[in-house]
């Protein structure tokens, strides 16, 4: 299954970035929604190497045996696309989940203090 440049657009910015760190996209939060979805595929594809950074603070992640992406040394480059996607989407439901409980009790604690004052 490959990954089309349409199934890229209609993911968020931040998705996309994160993605673009992931595969070796070089400054993806600087560039605009389609010059990261460029460089996504170009990187996916083989046409650009993968850029890792030099200077700044090293992803916790990163080690020096580990510096060439698994997407570019496996033969489903797709997949491992998707995964990383999948996984980012996952990251993401289970933050929303997270608020949307931590509102339900507020508005819980809300409800049961007007019923106080009432």
């Amino acid at each position: 299954m490959e990954i089309t440049k349409k199934e890229l657009q209609g993911l968020h910015l931040q998705t996309l970035r994160e993605v673009g760190r992931k595969v070796g996209v070089k400054a993806p939060a600087s560039l605009k929604k389609n010059d990261l979805i460029n460089g996504i595929i170009g990187v996916v594809s083989g046409k650009v190497p993968p850029h890792h950074a030099k200077s700044g603070r090293p992803c916790i992640k990163d080690n020096l045996e580990n510096l060439q992406t698994p997407l570019l040394d496996s033969s489903n480059k797709d997949e491992h696309l998707n995964s990383i996607i999948k996984n980012i989407k996952v990251d993401k439901d289970e933050q929303i989940n997270n608020v949307i409980k931590q509102l339900k009790t507020v508005l819980k604690d809300l409800l049961d203090l007007l019923e106080l004052i009432n």
